[in-house]
């Protein structure tokens, strides 16, 4: 996750990506959760949600790509 986006910033979504890792770690037993996993959850975050993300965040994630 970009811990400068504020999005990132919100309980909610914290709480969304931890969920989401746990079931990783739970079905996946081999690799469990290791370093790195929520860099490849972030991408899926923001284009599955960017329809509800604001036109302000679209510029902040347009400026760090």
């Amino acid at each position: 996750m970009t811990p400068l986006l504020s999005i990132f910033q919100e309980i909610v979504v914290q709480e969304l990506f931890e969920r989401i890792l746990f079931i990783w770690a739970i079905r996946h037993p081999a690799s469990g959760y290791v370093q790195g996993i929520n860099d490849l959850v972030t991408p899926f975050f923001v284009v599955f949600l960017s329809e509800f993300i604001d036109n302000g965040m679209k510029t902040k994630l347009k400026i760090l790509n």
